[in-house]
């Protein structure tokens, strides 16, 4: 038997409810709410003009007809000419923000880029200057410090291996334990079998 909890499908997620189009509408961009509305006001237009074209045809009256499509013409001819502005007023826009843009770019951006750029050549003089003053010569000194060192006590191994043998020396503890060795223990001889030990002579 499957465990019923195991088999158990997990629960689904709360699904979120559709936003309804005014939402989306409130929610787009300006431009985006502008693209929509001119949209819609052409769609309109030209089903009102299929409508009355429709409508005309069927009734038969031609010139009302023409009186609706020049209605229409001239509602076009007025929808493009704002159109025309709406666009032109955007290019106007996008200008100032691309002027405002490079201003921004020249006395805000480039002064703190050129600062930087100081800063860091400021940085590397000070580095090139602590290098070549202060690290190179202590460790140049510190270089001749050692090759000193090791040159004195070269000189003093070679002194001491070329001295005569009765100059003297000052004692050491390895020249002393050399000179003065600790006594070795005498080890008892084992006496011949059968042999007899030599009486003692009595004084006369």
């Amino acid at each position: 038997m499957p465990d019923p909890q195991t088999s158990a499908s997990p629960p689904d997620k709360p699904k979120r409810p559709p936003r309804s189009p005014i939402k989306r509408f409130q929610q787009a961009a300006p431009l985006e709410q502008i693209a929509i509305v001119l949209g819609g006001i052409l769609v309109f237009f030209v089903v009102a003009l299929l409508l009355s074209v429709i409508i005309g045809v069927v009734t038969g009256g031609s010139e009302d007809v023409a009186a609706v499509v020049a209605i229409v013409r001239d509602m076009f001819i007025i929808l493009l000419a704002m159109q025309a502005m709406l666009i032109t007023l955007a290019l106007i826009v996008m200008i100032l923000q691309l002027a405002s843009l490079i201003n921004l770019l020249q006395n805000e951006i480039t002064p703190i880029a050129k600062n930087l750029q100081d800063t860091s050549q400021t940085l590397r003089g000070t580095t090139n200057f602590l290098s070549e003053n202060l690290t190179l010569p202590i460790i140049e000194g510190r270089a001749w410090a050692a090759g000193f060192a090791n040159f004195v006590r070269e000189l003093r191994g070679i002194r001491r291996a070329t001295q005569p043998n009765g100059a003297s020396t000052p004692p050491t503890e390895t020249t002393a334990s050399t000179l003065n060795p600790p006594p070795t223990p005498v080890k008892p001889q084992p006496s011949h079998a059968g042999a007899t030990p030599h009486a003692e002579k009595k004084p006369s």
